[in-house]
């Protein structure tokens, strides 16, 4: 249900349990690991958190509670969870994808996701994505390992991932080398100069699955 082993779990709740802790003394306040699933719980299952809270046996405005305690945590330490990668760090990315792909350079592997949100009462038609129900399209670019480097979710569902791509602060610094080294992408990214397109980007994607 949270898409985390249970080691990945505890490093996270270590992480965020101080900002996570109730100052009262009521019983029944929830304990950081349990706030922690429930906001995992919602984002993991790209759900709306009236089903998250039926499906965990709890008060909607407490799934919206925990989802708000814990991104105001997560967004306080963003700046160390997603890093891009220099150094000695970015020479062992480059050689995973190096054994995964036979190219040398790339860096990281960019994709777009789309989260399920509400249907918003401004713009509501920009939020409709090509599958037809309202959405973030979020751009995420991460290593063999899985370990997000960068992120952008400020677009509405109907972006397409190049024009996401092509406006965020990583293809600015990589087109002008402020950036070194090169991305691997999908056909929706097929003209980007800094992205390799792979025909088997998709056959990627499930050797990483392995190698985690």
């Amino acid at each position: 249900m949270f898409r985390f082993r249970r080691h990945v779990f505890v490093a996270h709740l270590a992480e965020l349990q101080d900002d996570l802790m109730h100052n009262t003394r009521r019983s029944c306040a929830l304990l950081p690991a349990q706030q922690l699933g429930i906001a995992l719980a919602v984002f993991g299952g790209n759900t709306f958190q009236s089903h998250a809270a039926f499906g965990l046996h709890v008060a909607q405005p407490t799934v919206s509670r925990c989802v708000d305690r814990v991104l105001r945590a997560v967004l306080r330490r963003v700046n160390s969870f997603i890093v891009w990668p220099t150094g000695s760090v970015a020479r062992e990315v480059s050689n995973k994808f190096f054994d995964l792909t036979g190219v040398p350079g790339i860096v990281g592997a960019v994709d777009g996701t789309h989260c399920r949100i509400q249907a918003p009462s401004d713009r509501e038609f920009e939020f409709v994505n090509r599958k037809q129900y309202h959405s973030i399209n979020c751009m995420v670019i991460a290593t063999p390992q899985l370990t997000a480097i960068a992120a952008n979710a400020k677009f509405p569902g109907r972006s397409h991932d190049s024009r996401i791509f092509r406006e965020s602060v990583v293809y600015s610094d990589l087109t002008h080398r402020r950036k070194d080294g090169i991305l691997l992408g999908d056909s929706a990214y097929r003209a980007e100069s800094s992205i390799l397109f792979m025909q088997s980007f998709a056959t990627l994607r499930r050797s990483v699955r392995k190698l985690s």
